[in-house]
């Protein structure tokens, strides 16, 4: 259920930021991501998987969120991918197992650019 209301409020914010992109960031954000999505389905294992675009204007990134849904020893997971659809860069990831009506956290990770590993080394 926390996931589904993180999805929510990042699908939410997106949808509000979309307002102040241009149609052509907004539609050339669209065909990356279509790519993009479509290089990760190669990949991906079997199941359910969806995508959604956004184009951040600050970061002049486009961003593509990937929803996939498939078992682990007969439980359902879901995974939430962030990616940067134009370098094929993972940025984030969370999967979550649901066993006997549970959700169990599986993983959690935020990857940092190059940037930032550069102004964390001392």
């Amino acid at each position: 259920m926390r996931v589904a209301t993180g999805i929510a409020l990042i699908i939410t914010a997106s949808a509000t930021m979309a307002q102040g992109q241009s149609l052509q960031e907004q539609a050339t954000c669209a065909q990356q991501a279509k790519a993009a999505f479509q290089d990760y389905k190669e990949g991906a294992p079997p199941g359910f998987s969806e995508y959604h675009s956004h184009y951040n204007k600050e970061l002049k990134k486009c961003l593509i969120l990937i929803n996939q849904k498939s078992e682990l020893n007969g439980q359902p997971v879901m995974a939430t991918e962030l990616h940067d659809a134009v370098e094929r860069r993972w940025v984030a990831s969370y999967t979550q197992l649901t066993k006997e009506g549970k959700e169990y956290l599986l993983n959690c990770e935020l990857k940092p650019t190059s940037q930032e590993k550069e102004n964390l080394q001392i």
